[in-house]
């Protein structure tokens, strides 16, 4: 047996480091969570694929197309698993949170709902692996090894990667396709062979499939043809064996705008084929206006009006209102001519009237219609590894000053051997920079793009939005490696030190990623002053908060009251917390006891924070909008909620002071007014809120997972938050 040669020695080293970059991503993925229960879109999201898998209905896909819940259902179909039953108000009305609890947690049913988390998130996982082998490919095209590499190492590590690489949330599909389509558009651009052609294809197709964002494409497209009709390089013909080179702009023009069509008609049949070549979404083949009529009331996505639908207008109608007419028009004629499956054109709808603003956070205030040019940049800054931007900076550096050194690139269809070979190597010295920003185009042009649309956003309910923008970084971070070609020794080791140090920012929050705050906040101990949602809290540490009561012997709520406000989707029971509710709806007999007293209090940061507690049709009740009308939602108490707050009090007071086997509390009426219920749950939630208020200014007893905040309060320090001099 011959010996290895040096370079295969090489290249075998090469590829075992890549293989264990990617395993080491999909290992600390999947650990990571898993003491994480159902985050809150998750239990969602895996409904929905199982119900397509299954029953080929898709009456609960809405505002979501199907490619990641089909993808992360895959490994459900081998359990033995049983669905909520299909006779029931939740199918009809296409509530897919009803079903979802149900199909997670349901005694009756008994499916294992940890096995079925784990699975979907692994598969989710294994596609997160498969976009950072792309990372590695594009930057080692543009830098070679050392640049593959140093991207690779960002990528796997990167806690924002981590966080969203294991959910089963459509965001990491979205990233996938995002970066797929880039590249194989760009790759196209230049040669169209039968293998670029189908890529393109698969990758363009499976990012319309992939998430409703998938429209920038067209935008992101249009600007990669610009750029390719103004540079000078060729564009190759290889399908029929000989290869044509194609120079004049007429004709790359031509094969460009053939393309764009060829594009255009499969993306429609992919669409077709990810719906079942069926146009109605329902099995039973109810109209979509008949199984949507219910949809926005039953799922409580209309944050702008909290009536159904009038008489007389359909669910299509209803979720027309307030949009651009443009857009209106575009759906309603898409559903008219049927040119694409009603259950996509009915998602991508609903996708745009959730985006006119959501109940969001953002420092100290709260909003329903965001903070364009300020929320996602200041998002990017405080959730992003310090390190990158060091990275970043001398990639940038590194191919403006060193570029030119380069002595013997390595063979690549986008290095600058191949630029000089069309342009002349004369030229090269003289137009390196712009070289080297022309083959990273599609990378510059998906930041851009991408980046624009973001930051004019209303919906600011979550870091997560900025995802698919972070394999681009890394992927130009590779640009770094130019430094190990500088002359000085301490300069070249200062990419791996930025490496090393990036590593262990992330590693220093590990396994909670998802709540990773850089320096500039203090840390993940701050988090939630800034963010909260999915940016920190989407109600994955229930397990952790477990695990924290049953060590002090408090998980069965004996030895001390244990109260919760929870956001997410999990289910206490599920983790053996025996808590009491802070704020809850009356019992149907009005019995129970709805006081507070001393005890530990375990608040998620978003409930803290006040989002999706007090809504909008609470504020306009008691008049805290503006002369401008502007949702602006109460986070501070303030005088006119302490108002509200004191007017229910002392009817509340003595309801709550009632012996709860005493009669009289279930024919108990409050004097004066109509909805006892409706009264005194709105009197809980001012009550929380006031409670809130007080928490905000003293720190935490104990952080789980940096998302639950742990006060432990005594009887008098509830006495006085509650029912003491105002905050």
């Amino acid at each position: 047996m011959r010996p290895a040669t040096p370079i295969a020695r090489i290249v075998t080293s090469r590829r075992a480091i890549v293989a264990a970059l990617l395993a080491a991503h999909w290992l600390l993925a999947v650990i990571g969570v898993r003491n994480k229960c159902v985050t809150y879109d998750e239990i969602a999201h895996l409904t929905r694929g199982y119900s397509y898998l299954k029953l080929g209905d898709f009456r609960l896909g809405p505002p979501h197309p199907p490619f990641a819940h089909y993808w992360a259902a895959l490994p459900l179909m081998g359990m033995n698993l049983r669905f909520p039953s299909l006779d029931q108000d939740a199918w009809r009305r296409s509530d897919v949170w009803s079903i979802g609890r149900q199909f997670f947690y349901s005694p009756s049913l008994r499916n294992d709902s940890d096995a079925m988390l784990w699975r979907g998130r692994a598969m989710i996982a294994l596609l997160s692996a498969g976009l950072g082998l792309i990372v590695y490919g594009w930057s080692r095209r543009l830098f070679g090894d050392s640049g593959g590499l140093i991207s690779l190492t960002l990528y796997a590590f990167s806690p924002t990667m981590l966080a969203h690489g294991s959910l089963v949330t459509t965001d990491l599909a979205s990233a996938f396709f995002f970066v797929a389509s880039m590249g194989a558009l760009w790759r196209v651009s230049h040669r169209v062979s039968w293998g670029t052609l189908i890529v393109a294809v698969l990758s363009v197709g499976g990012m319309f499939l992939a998430k409703g964002s998938g429209v920038l494409m067209a935008f992101m497209g249009a600007v990669l043809i610009a750029v390719r009709l103004v540079w000078p390089r060729p564009l190759i013909l290889s399908l029929r064996g000989a290869e044509r080179e194609i120079r004049s702009p007429q004709g790359k023009l031509a094969v460009l705008s053939a393309l764009t069509a060829l594009l255009i008609v499969t993306t429609a049949i992919l669409l077709w084929a990810g719906y079942g070549f069926r146009w109605q979404p329902f099995r039973d083949g109810a109209s979509t206006t008949e199984g949507y009529q219910a949809d926005a009331v039953a799922r409580r996505c209309d944050y702008f009006s909290a009536s159904p639908p009038p008489p007389g207008k359909s669910a299509w109608e209803h979720q027309m209102r307030g949009l651009d007419e443009k857009k209106a028009g575009l759906c309603r004629w898409l559903h008219e001519a049927r040119l694409l499956p009603d259950a996509y054109v009915y998602g991508f709808l609903s996708m745009l009237q959730s985006a006119r603003g959501r109940d969001a956070f953002f420092n100290g205030e709260r909003s329903l219609y965001g903070w364009p040019y300020r929320f996602f940049p200041y998002a990017f800054l405080i959730k992003t590894p310090l390190p990158l931007f060091a990275m970043l900076a001398l990639a940038l550096l590194g191919a403006a000053l060193l570029g030119r050194r380069v002595a013997a690139p390595e063979p690549s269809a986008f290095n600058a051997a191949s630029i000089a070979a069309v342009l002349g190597p004369r030229e090269l010295p003289r137009r390196g920079l712009l070289e080297s920003l022309y083959v990273a185009a599609p990378l510059w042009v998906l930041i851009i793009v991408y980046s624009v649309a973001s930051i004019r956003s209303t919906l600011n309910i979550g870091h997560r939005h900025l995802l698919p923008l972070y394999p681009a970084l890394f992927i130009l971070a590779g640009a770094a490696a130019r430094w190990r070609l500088a002359g000085a020794k301490p300069v070249r080791y200062v990419p791996a030190a930025m490496l090393v140090l990036f590593v262990a920012a992330s590693l220093s929050v590990y396994p909670h990623s998802l709540a990773y705050f850089n320096s500039i906040v203090g840390g993940p101990r701050n988090g939630y002053k800034h963010l909260v949602d999915s940016s920190l809290d989407w109600g994955q540490d229930l397990p952790g908060l477990a695990d924290w009561l049953q060590g002090r012997g408090l998980l069965d709520g004996r030895q001390k009251p244990v109260y919760l406000k929870y956001f997410g989707m999990g289910h206490p029971p599920h983790e053996g917390i025996a808590a009491r509710d802070i704020y809850k709806r009356l019992a149907a007999d009005r019995r129970g006891d709805y006081r507070l007293t001393g005890g530990v209090y375990c608040i998620s940061a978003t409930a803290l924070q006040q989002v999706y507690v007090w809504d909008l049709t609470d504020s306009i009740r008691i008049g805290l909008l503006d002369e401008s009308r502007k949702p602006l939602l109460p986070i501070e108490w303030n005088e006119k909620l302490e108002a509200a707050y004191q007017q229910l009090l002392p009817t509340a007071r003595r309801f709550e002071a009632l012996p709860d086997e005493e009669s009289a509390r279930r024919a108990f009426q409050w004097t004066g007014v109509v909805d006892v219920d409706d009264a005194y749950y709105r009197h809980q939630k001012l009550r929380f809120m006031r409670l809130c208020a007080h928490l905000r200014r003293r720190e935490p007893s104990a952080m789980i997972g940096y998302s639950i905040l742990i006060y432990d309060l005594s009887d008098a320090d509830v006495e006085r938050m509650v029912y003491g001099a105002a905050p």
